[in-house]
C-alpha cells in the first residue's frame, strides 16, 4: 500500500525527482538509458516497461493511450478494476520497480519473462496469506477504558503523536503518579 501511494503521488525517487530535490545523479533510465527516468517512462514509455505489460497476464499495449503521465494512466485503469486484479496490477509496478532497484544498487539484471513470474508468484503468495490470515479467528480483549494509577512512587507516562504533514505536527505526554 506504500509504495502504491507514493507512485500515485508521483514522489517515488526516480532519478529525476531525486535531480530535482538537488541530488547530483544521471537522470537517464538505468533499463534502457534512452529517456530520462520518470515514473512515466519507467513503468510505461521504456521499453521494458511495455515488454512486461505486453506480455502480463493484462496484456496491455501502452502505446497510443490517451493519459499522457503515470499517474493519470494509473487512475484510469484501476477504475475499472476489482480489488484483486488492482493488487496484481500494483505487484507488477513493485516488482519493475524493485528490478530497477536490483539493477542499480546490486547489479542483478532480471529479463522480463522473470520479473512477470516473478510479480504473479508474489501476488499469489500474498493472496494466500491473506487468505489465511482471515480464516483464522482471534479474540481480543476489550481495551480497559478507566485509568489505573501506577504504584506509589512510580509516574505512569503516556505519549501520542501525529504527522499530518511536514507543516502540522503533534506530540503530547501526560506524566501522572499514583494520585493521578
Amino acid at each position: 500500500k506504500h509504495f502504491a501511494w507514493r507512485a500515485c503521488q508521483d514522489i517515488l525517487p526516480t532519478r529525476v525527482n531525486l535531480f530535482r530535490k538537488g541530488v547530483n545523479v544521471d537522470v537517464y533510465c538505468p533499463f534502457c538509458g534512452e529517456d530520462y527516468e520518470t515514473q512515466t517512462h519507467i513503468f510505461l514509455d521504456c521499453l521494458v516497461a511495455k515488454d512486461i505489460w505486453a506480455k502480463s497476464p493484462f496484456r496491455l499495449n501502452i502505446n497510443g493511450r490517451p493519459q499522457k503521465n503515470f499517474v493519470d494512466w494509473c487512475f484510469y485503469l484501476c477504475d475499472g478494476l476489482d480489488d484483486e486484479t488492482r493488487g496484481l496490477f500494483f505487484t507488477f509496478l513493485w516488482v519493475i520497480w524493485n528490478s530497477r532497484n536490483k539493477w542499480i544498487f546490486e547489479g542483478i539484471r532480471w529479463n522480463t519473462i522473470t520479473m512477470i513470474i516473478y510479480a504473479v508468484d508474489y501476488w499469489r503468495i500474498l493472496l494466500e496469506a491473506t487468505k489465511q490470515k482471515e480464516g483464522r479467528l482471534t479474540l481480543t480483549k476489550e481495551a480497559n477504558e478507566t485509568w489505573e494509577p501506577p504504584p506509589v512512587g512510580i509516574v505512569k507516562i503516556n505519549t501520542d503523536a501525529s504527522l499530518a504533514s511536514a507543516e502540522f505536527r503533534g506530540l503530547g505526554a501526560v506524566f501522572r503518579d499514583h494520585l493521578g
